[in-house]
């Protein structure tokens, strides 16, 4: 048991040394967002506002860009059975990101998209509950993928 503890002390102590550091954290700070602004259907923008606003950084200076978002989503019929029920749908959500610095040149644009199925509950509260489910982990998705954007584009300008 005092070996054990002993390896488990040593490797942490290893392992705080080696230099270890993580990517998402690494180029974090860099890119100085002053304003965000997300336009599209009500319905999804509140989702990407609660994951996007922390990287707002409210310090005044000259070198900040400015984030424009539209984002939108479509629902359509993705299966249906014999009886011409519906038992699967598809959502795709899309996000148009601009990056613009202060004299309002557009640095960067890029699309982000993600999709995928539900499946059709037994009662309309169950799909629903499905569809805020699979509506939430793909927005998710997507601002993953934006901060990912975000972080190459901060190296890019920053070095």
């Amino acid at each position: 048991m005092i070996k054990k503890i002993k390896y488990i002390t040593i490797f942490l102590f290893l392992l705080n040394g080696c230099g270890f550091k993580n990517i998402n954290s690494i180029y974090e700070n860099n890119l100085i967002i002053k304003n965000i602004n997300i336009t599209g259907q009500q319905s999804i923008i509140y989702l990407f506002k609660n994951e996007l606003y922390d990287l707002k950084n409210n310090q005044n200076t000259s070198n900040g860009v400015e984030l424009d978002l539209n984002v939108d989503f479509k629902k359509n019929i993705y299966e249906k059975n014999n009886k011409n029920v519906t038992t699967k749908y598809s959502l795709n959500v899309t996000a148009y990101l601009t990056l613009k610095n202060d004299l309002d040149k557009t640095l960067k644009r890029k699309n982000f998209s993600k999709a995928d199925n539900y499946n059709v509950g037994s009662n309309t509260t169950i799909t629903i509950s499905n569809e805020k489910k699979l509506l939430e982990n793909l927005t998710k998705s997507l601002v993953r993928d934006i901060k990912n954007f975000l972080q190459q584009q901060s190296k890019q300008l920053y070095n």
